[in-house]
């Protein structure tokens, strides 16, 4: 197998020489990279060369030359080698098009070195730790995947040189927000609130034993999906049909045991109705994909999935990292440090592939509140979480009774903000149909604050001023002129 092309690496330093920046535009947008060169000189110029180029110097091979002289003492030996190597960059030229399929074969023999090396590194401890071999393994195949498809993410950005970005993209969050992968939670007393969940948010239900953390985990991920964006859901506790079936119960509105007992496929009308909905239930080309992980989920299984699934997702469901295994040998899986590789990589993921991470913990038991100092590892996973959601009935829920549709409902459930990076801490209260796998959730005109208090809203508030105005009880400004009031009084009223 080729590991290495000495003519690719002449004919990209050839165009990085002759092309200059819109060599090195090319060059960065591709997934090659400087590290990706074998021969150790003509890495060392690329690296001192892209380095110049991407700001904004020009430079000759000659000019190189002086300059790499320059930069530190080295002995004779070197400057020769680097002199060789620039006389031999004029025997590989090539045009700009080329340039890009150079760029991509870079990648492609830098990729066979790692992955030779991963088979040869794993044969020395295969016999001694085989497990901890195939999670090496699977690691470094992932890592080999991304390298051929990178997924491009901006991580250094400046202030003044990255406005128009910015602006381009608070304009794209503005007009159609599903483009930029903005997702939600899918409750509409708490979306209207606290916005969008941007990617790279790591985001963490908390809910004691079955109180319905499965079922709002796939709430999100149809509401978000049924939006047009693309996601993948890891289950652990139940197998992809069953998790798949929650799904169609919820979308027909038809019940669960129908699904899971069959009973549907007797009723020709249930069954059009199964294909009708399914069919039209998103605008996307991309399925909503299922992965069953029976057993030992693991991080690196969890990056594996998402690195080979066939489209870069907005969304991941991981349901739920209560269940997942660190994959750290020698450590127990309920250990205080396997829990911190497991919520670490949680949040890694979401940045790693530019996209919205959720996932779900168990509450301690014996907890009467849910915060986010409540939850089996609370220390580590309130830390790594950008937003936390509790799901808890609280007594004030547990009397509650009402009516919907002819049908009267007992009870209800309190779904909370408990922490959230500029957000407010507000909640919701809906009325589970755990037989549909959904919930009944009427809209309120003004926000609920956690804490059972309640914030006015703008509309409210303006309301409020207009009759302090009418009654007298603030003064009328009178001939376009600002009535007296203190400055912070005049900026209350202009909000």
């Amino acid at each position: 197998m080729k590991v290495e092309c000495i003519d690719t690496e002449l004919s990209l330093m050839f165009g990085l020489f002759k092309y200059g920046k819109d060599a090195i535009k090319v060059f960065d947008a591709s997934p090659a990279k400087e590290e990706q060169f074998a021969n150790l000189v003509n890495r060392e110029i690329v690296l001192i060369l892209c380095e110049r180029l991407r700001k904004g110097d020009v430079l000759s091979t000659q000019g190189f030359l002086t300059y790499y002289k320059n930069m530190q003492e080295r002995p004779e030996k070197e400057n020769l080698k680097v002199l060789e190597a620039l006389r031999a960059i004029k025997t590989r030229p090539c045009t700009i098009e080329d340039f890009k399929v150079h760029c991509i074969a870079l990648t492609e023999f830098a990729c066979r070195r790692k992955f030779l090396g991963a088979l040869n590194n794993s044969i020395d401890y295969v016999d001694k730790n085989f497990d901890g071999t195939m999670t090496d393994l699977e690691k470094s195949f992932s890592e080999i995947r991304r390298m051929k498809n990178p997924k491009q993410v901006q991580t250094v950005m400046g202030l003044k040189n990255s406005l128009k970005d910015r602006q381009s993209l608070a304009k794209d969050i503005h007009d159609n927000p599903d483009k930029v992968g903005m997702c939600e939670l899918g409750f509409k007393n708490i979306d209207k609130y606290i916005g969008r969940q941007a990617p790279g948010e790591f985001v963490l239900y908390q809910a004691r034993t079955n109180t319905g953390k499965s079922m709002f985990l796939m709430h999100t991920a149809l509401h978000n999906y049924k939006r047009g964006l693309r996601g993948i859901i890891i289950t652990i506790e139940m197998s992809a049909s069953q998790y798949l079936y929650r799904m169609d119960s919820n979308i027909t509105g038809i019940e669960h045991k129908q699904f899971s007992s069959g009973s549907i496929t007797t009723d020709t009308d249930l069954m059009k109705r199964w294909d009708n909905r399914i069919s039209c239930v998103s605008s996307r080309d991309e399925d909503l994909l299922v992965y069953w992980v029976p057993s030992g989920c693991t991080p690196a299984k969890v990056r594996s999935i998402i690195a080979n699934n066939p489209f870069n997702p907005d969304f991941i469901i991981i349901d739920y990292a209560g269940d997942m295994k660190s994959g750290i040998n020698g450590v127990s899986d309920y250990d205080a440090a396997a829990f911190g590789v497991i919520y670490s990589s949680l949040k890694e993921f979401a940045g790693e592939f530019n996209c919205v991470v959720y996932s779900a913990q168990q509450t301690k038991r014996g907890v009467k509140k849910v915060d986010t100092e409540s939850g089996s590892w609370s220390d580590i996973a309130s830390h790594k979480a950008d937003i936390m959601i509790a799901l808890e009935i609280t007594k004030e829920d547990e009397d509650f009774m009402t009516e919907f549709e002819g049908v009267v409902y007992n009870g209800r459930m309190s779904i909370s903000i408990i922490k959230g990076r500029n957000i407010p801490k507000c909640r919701t209260q809906v009325i589970p149909q755990f037989h549909k796998m959904t919930f009944i959730e009427k809209e309120q005109e003004e926000m609920m604050a956690v804490g059972f208090s309640s914030m006015k809203t703008k509309k409210q508030k303006v309301k409020e001023e207009g009759e302090k105005v009418a009654g007298g009880e603030i003064p009328i400004a009178k001939e376009g002129k600002l009535s007296k009031c203190s400055q912070e009084e005049e900026i209350n009223l202009l909000d």
